[in-house]
């Protein structure tokens, strides 16, 4: 005799379902997020590494200027 699965039974397993779906979508909203604030991250310090970069070549510019001179 097979086993037949009852109206609430199945209302059980779709509401699991629905849950981890659910959990699924919480999860990668989380996951979007988190990238969101690496990206900026990753944005800001190459931004401060590219400053960082101008002021040691105006920095290499000057000192070798100032040593011409006084040579």
């Amino acid at each position: 005799m097979a086993v037949v699965p009852s109206r609430d039974s199945k209302r059980r397993c779709l509401d699991r379902g629905e849950v981890r779906t659910g959990d699924v979508a919480t999860s990668l909203g989380a996951i979007k997020t988190a990238i969101g604030s690496v990206n900026e991250f990753i944005t800001s310090t190459a931004a401060a590494v590219e400053e960082q970069s101008i002021v040691t070549s105006d920095m290499s510019t000057n000192m070798q200027r100032a040593s011409a001179e006084l040579a």
